[in-house]
């Protein structure tokens, strides 16, 4: 009777295995959540999509201006990372019209060694201000690029 259930084990087993991996493939193939656009949250996540998707106006457009005088979309597209990157939220602080957004940022690719993955993470605080209903970030950003902008 052992010899019969052996075949059925094995057939159960592998079931369970294929039935994991595939939940485990469509738990790792997800979207990301689109967040609010209207939300400091939301204008943050749009910001690093545009740099991540190299539309460099599209993320020097949710920039304020008064914080790239003398910068283009050109300057922040030279000093756009060449690794690829992916960003975690953490904590949003926010009161009245302005805002702080927490973002972990993992960059780098894998990297021949056992030791030298490639990849480094840092965290990142954006700073927004609250313009006429659209939040649009303030300060020096990542990736940083203000010093290769015109001088003020």
């Amino acid at each position: 009777m052992s010899d019969a259930a052996s075949p059925r084990t094995w057939l159960i087993a592998g079931g369970a295995v294929v039935i994991i991996g595939a939940l485990i493939a469509i738990a790792l193939a997800r979207e990301p959540v689109a967040l609010d656009p209207g939300t400091p949250e939301g204008t943050v996540q749009n910001y690093l999509q545009a740099i991540s998707d190299e539309d460099y106006q599209g993320a020097f457009n949710l920039l304020h201006p008064d914080w790239t005088k003398g910068c283009t979309a050109a300057d922040l597209a030279a000093a756009a990372p060449t690794d690829p990157f992916s960003a975690t939220l953490g904590d949003t602080e926010e009161t009245g019209t302005t805002a702080f957004v927490r973002v972990t940022i993992r960059q780098g690719a894998p990297g021949p060694g056992p030791f030298e993955s490639g990849f480094g993470s840092f965290e990142e605080f954006f700073e927004l201000e609250n313009e006429i209903g659209q939040w649009l970030i303030t300060g020096y950003p990542w990736p940083y690029f203000d010093w290769r902008c015109q001088p003020r």
